[in-house]
């Protein structure tokens, strides 16, 4: 890396630290999953904060990055989500994931990712318009 790129990108300097995810509230509603919950208009799009690991059956599993659709009041201890990313459905933890997409490490510019990972990443809905990513050339991608 060469000195006018750590004065570009400032975030170069310094090695990212994530933190480690909180512990999911214990106590968690069981419906099953019902087509009619994701068939709701009104939903908000979050983005996970940690890769969460599903204890139990109806519980989705997400990784960090990944857009989420909540449908229902956003808040709540546990909620239902959609992968938008997998198409799977189920119960995710409210502290796992924020609505902001500002936040540090939510939406990271930097992915190893080919030019159709890139523009599908840059076209789940929920990305406002002036998105942008950045990645390594194609003969260095990895795969």
């Amino acid at each position: 890396m060469c000195r006018c790129c750590c004065w570009i990108f400032p975030f170069w300097r310094k090695p990212v630290e994530h933190p480690t995810p909180p512990a999911p509230e214990p106590t968690r509603p069981k419906p099953p999953l019902d087509k009619e919950l994701f068939q709701n208009t009104n939903c908000v799009m979050v983005c996970a904060l940690y890769d969460y690991t599903p204890s139990e059956a109806n519980e989705l599993k997400f990784s960090r990055d990944d857009m989420l659709k909540v449908t229902g009041l956003f808040g709540q201890p546990w909620q239902m989500a959609e992968n938008t990313r997998t198409g799977q459905k189920g119960l995710i933890p409210h502290n796992y994931v924020t609505e902001s997409t500002e936040i540090a490490g939510c939406l990271s510019a930097w992915y190893p990712a080919n030019r159709v990972e890139a523009e599908k990443r840059l076209l789940v809905p929920g990305n406002k318009l002036g998105s942008y990513m950045i990645r390594p050339l194609r003969s260095k991608c990895l795969k």
